[in-house]
């Protein structure tokens, strides 16, 4: 048990892993803190599209 971990803890390719957790947790914040931004964004760009239909009933399709 305590070759394991001695071996553990001399084992380098963990560093690596522990970096790839810490940048996708900084990815993570950065996300939560614009949320409300990107959000309020793309329901405007959603809410600007038009589709061609509507509840006026005006089939504009041509079918």
């Amino acid at each position: 048990m305590k070759k394991a971990v001695f071996d553990f803890f001399a084992d380098e390719s963990g560093v690596t892993s522990v970096e790839y957790a810490m940048m996708a947790g900084a990815a993570a914040a950065l996300l939560a803190a614009g949320d409300n931004v990107i959000y309020e964004k793309i329901k405007s760009l959603i809410s600007s599209l038009d589709l061609g239909g509507g509840a006026s009933g005006d089939d504009s399709s041509g079918v």
